[in-house]
């Protein structure tokens, strides 16, 4: 199956923008959630729950739209790229779940301030997002690569292909 080299790049830098755009919400989410913490003992959680709910509409539709995109390549066959667009997308799950967990854990430490144990849970938790996110950063960085080299591998076989063709 011939592959649309066009498509494929157009693809893999929509993912790029989802990406950057899942960066931003993550700092939206993060700014909320330190004023949210900075209401105690008065938390507005009416408030933060729409912000929760505007967020978690946000990172499902990325993600949807990251998981339609990895699904395009499967069909064009460019499988290598869709399994790091699979691999990514778990990451990104994991770090969610640890960011909903940091969030709890510092809400626990607020309300309950002899909280020691809450305190070591966020020394650890905050750095298992810190070793999520390098291995993000590790697959975008890989995809990175393997587009560069999708793009070289599939210039070299049209240069073959118009050297190869005979014009009449």
């Amino acid at each position: 199956m011939a592959v649309d080299l066009d498509s494929v790049v157009g693809l893999i830098q929509k993912i790029y923008l989802l990406h950057e755009e899942r960066v931003d919400i993550y700092k939206l989410f993060e700014e909320g959630h330190n004023i949210y913490l900075d209401s105690a003992p008065n938390y507005n959680f009416s408030k933060f729950r729409q912000l929760v709910n505007n967020i978690t509409q946000e990172f499902k539709r990325i993600s949807n739209s990251i998981i339609a995109i990895e699904k395009q390549l499967r069909f064009k066959g460019v499988f290598k790229i869709a399994d790091i667009v699979t691999k990514l997308q778990d990451l990104e799950k994991t770090k969610l779940e640890l960011s909903a967990k940091l969030q709890i854990a510092k809400q626990e430490v607020i309300d309950n301030t002899n909280s020691l144990d809450k305190r070591d849970l966020i020394v650890d938790i905050k750095q298992k997002i810190r070793e999520i996110v390098e291995l993000i950063n590790q697959q975008i960085l890989e995809l990175r690569h393997e587009m560069v080299d999708f793009e070289e591998v599939n210039e070299e076989a049209f240069k073959k292909l118009i050297a190869n063709k005979q014009y009449i």
